[in-house]
């Protein structure tokens, strides 16, 4: 059971540095079309490093830098106000995403004792429904900038 937790959990964690990578691939285009303008240097290098396996400091960056990639309406910002609670709910179980994948932390101290117990059904619904909403933003991000590319180099030619 641990194992498959840890998997999904590390799922999402990749999905998360892939729609940050994608959302960093808008400034190497140079490709603006949102009101905020291109990514700002200073956000574009915490792009650059995904070192951390936090799934809430990931969410966190990604809701950063999403509004310079597309202009955020009411429902756009309601879905991740949503999606953001259940990422939360999972990082606040397993903050460093070893929980999961190892008995005992650095210390030796066992990361689960015999009065812990974690409702898998919901787990794994939970983790389903971020992993969807997820996709949307990916497949958002993805159909947008190739467009924009497409439309840019057509303007070129």
């Amino acid at each position: 059971v641990y194992a498959f937790l840890f998997l999904h959990r590390q799922h999402l964690e990749l999905y998360l540095k892939n729609i940050l990578q994608k959302i960093k691939e808008f400034k190497e285009e140079g490709i603006e079309c949102s009101s905020k303008g291109c990514i700002p240097d200073c956000l574009y290098e915490k792009l650059s490093n995904l070192q951390d396996h936090n799934l809430y400091q990931l969410f966190e960056l990604m809701e950063e830098a999403l509004p310079y990639v597309q202009d955020l309406e009411e429902d756009d910002l309601n879905y991740l106000r949503e999606t953001k609670k259940m990422v939360k709910a999972m990082h606040d179980i397993d903050k460093s995403g070893q929980k999961f994948r190892y008995a005992t932390n650095n210390n030796g101290k066992l990361f689960f004792n015999e009065e812990q117990s974690y409702e898998l059904k919901t787990m794994v619904e939970t983790i389903t429904k971020v992993h969807r909403k997820l996709t949307g933003i990916y497949g958002g991000l993805d159909d947008r900038l190739e467009s924009m590319c497409a439309y840019r180099d057509q303007c070129m030619e």
